[in-house]
């Protein structure tokens, strides 16, 4: 069997955990009822049973993935596959395991879950620009590039959410895009950034916790960047970090996997990884995935209709 299923997971917690109650997370009880619906309807994987398949899978075959390595993982997601006994794929960001760095995708994720009025929040991204010497005019371009650019689509937030994500992720020139995250969060959230990484990311000691209970740690970049957006030497500097990430912790150079932040990658992404000896990578598209497209094995969000 070629076809099978790969389900793609985030955050996962109990509400009381976080301090930022309305940013989109899986309830742990719901996610105990997803693994309760997966165990009934489909054949989990190992996932290490890629590496030996030859491109056949056991029927109705279903993968789990977690992207980011957020402190999630090890405190609610892991507990509840030991006691069910299965095993899946984290993919952890290299800059907040070695640099306890936090990442801007998940600065501009807590600002959003602190805005009431969208449109507002774009007004006030619009002024913080024109404050850093970026016109009107300017500004517009910014957002009609946006809507032009092919970029994987995000199917869970409305217009004006999506287009504050891409401003804030890759539209607005880097340098003044750090400083508008960091006035932003700085004023909605009233919160020392540095204060975050404790609770937020898997240390290196969590990590090589869920290694030895035989889970498998994939690489998700070193700066968690839009690798189809990136030039191919900017692409080969975070691909090249990630395998140092994956030396770091004596992955199993036959047993190698990457995820693309954002969905995110071209062509020259995958010859780079290929050149870099992994084995293969996954995407955000919401269908079933085909291990025989081994650099582009699609992913179904924890929100899609399979739960359903």
């Amino acid at each position: 069997m070629k076809n099978f299923n790969v389900v793609m997971y985030h955050y996962v917690r109990n509400s009381a955990y976080s301090k930022f109650r309305n940013l989109k997370f899986l309830s742990l009880d719901n996610f105990k009822k997803q693994l309760n619906y997966l165990e009934q309807n489909f054949n989990i994987i190992d996932p290490h049973t890629l590496f030996n398949s030859n491109n056949q899978l056991p029927l109705n075959s279903c993968l789990l993935t977690f992207d980011d390595g957020y402190k999630d993982h090890i405190k609610f997601v892991y507990p509840e596959l030991k006691k069910r006994k299965i095993k899946a794929i984290f993919f952890p960001v290299g800059s907040t395991i070695f640099e306890k760095k936090i990442l801007e995708t998940n600065l501009i994720q807590i600002i959003i879950s602190r805005t009431k009025n969208s449109k507002n929040l774009l007004q006030i991204i619009k002024s913080l620009c024109l404050n850093f010497s970026i016109s009107e005019y300017e500004f517009l371009k910014l957002i009609k590039k946006i809507k032009d650019k092919k970029n994987p689509k995000n199917r869970f937030d409305e217009k004006n959410i999506v287009i504050i994500k891409k401003l804030l992720q890759f539209g607005i020139p880097s340098k003044i895009r750090t400083k508008i995250i960091n006035i932003l969060f700085k004023k909605m959230i009233k919160l020392s950034i540095n204060s975050l990484w404790k609770n937020y990311y898997l240390s290196k000691d969590d990590i090589k916790k869920l290694l030895d209970n035989q889970m498998l740690i994939g690489a998700h970049t070193y700066n968690h960047i839009w690798l189809g957006s990136s030039s191919i030497k900017e692409q080969e500097k975070e691909i090249e970090l990630s395998t140092e990430f994956l030396d770091y912790f004596n992955i199993n150079k036959n047993c190698r996997v990457f995820c693309y932040p954002f969905g995110s990658y071209n062509n020259n992404t995958i010859q780079i990884l290929k050149k870099n000896k992994f084995k293969f990578a996954f995407n955000t598209k919401n269908e079933k995935a085909d291990i025989k497209k081994k650099f582009e094995i699609s992913r179904k969000d924890t929100n899609d209709y399979l739960f359903k």
